[in-house]
């Protein structure tokens, strides 16, 4: 899935979530069950996906992926 360019509703969306753990078993080597930061806008562990990529991304249409897998990870404590 390309990754588009997110408008500052969005960026703003995304920095204020909480942290995430990658919910992957295997398949991230070091990372499985890690923690992917998602507190700030595209950080090297974690990114958000425009769920449709034809339309604009919101925070009801974004899901985050972690980089090693692209899995979903999930919020802590969820």
């Amino acid at each position: 899935m390309p990754e588009l360019d997110f408008p500052w509703e969005i960026r703003e969306f995304v920095y204020k979530r909480a942290e995430a753990t990658c919910e992957c078993t295997s398949g991230c080597g070091i990372h499985t069950g890690k923690r992917c930061d998602t507190a700030f806008w595209r950080t090297s562990a974690a990114n958000y996906h425009a769920l449709n990529s034809k339309g604009l991304p919101t925070s009801s249409n974004c899901i985050m992926l972690c980089n090693y897998c692209l899995r979903q990870a999930t919020k802590d404590g969820k």
